[in-house]
């Protein structure tokens, strides 16, 4: 299958069974200090959960936490960036990695921290 109808199929389920999100940026106050976060754009892609990151720590030493990792599917954007904050349905996570699949610059999987849940 060729890129360009990778691209159409991905952009037709995220159309049809995607979520949509916010995306907000920290915002920047004089001299530097944390302003007044901003709105960067709204998204619409798919939110799944990956089991591939397995975390070890030091003070665990030798134990392995396998835990669903949420993440969130979009078609590829100059926007989201490590750090920002993404909102879905109520949900609001801190974006930590962002990466593009296979390197095709076709969508990007964002890798996300959940904050809290209000």
């Amino acid at each position: 299958m060729g890129l360009i109808q990778q691209a159409y199929t991905l952009s037709q389920a995220i159309e049809q069974y995607g979520k949509s999100a916010e995306l907000w940026r920290p915002g920047k106050g004089q001299y530097g200090s944390p302003g007044v976060p901003e709105k960067v754009a709204d998204l619409k892609g798919l939110f799944h959960t990956s089991n591939s990151y397995l975390n070890v720590t030091i003070q665990e030493a030798g134990k392995l936490s396998d835990n669903k990792q949420p993440m969130f599917l979009i078609l590829h954007s100059s926007y989201p960036k490590k750090g920002d904050t993404l909102k879905i349905s109520g949900h609001t996570f801190t974006v930590n990695t962002v990466d593009d699949v296979g390197m095709l610059g076709i969508c990007m999987d964002l890798s996300l921290t959940e904050v809290d849940s209000t």
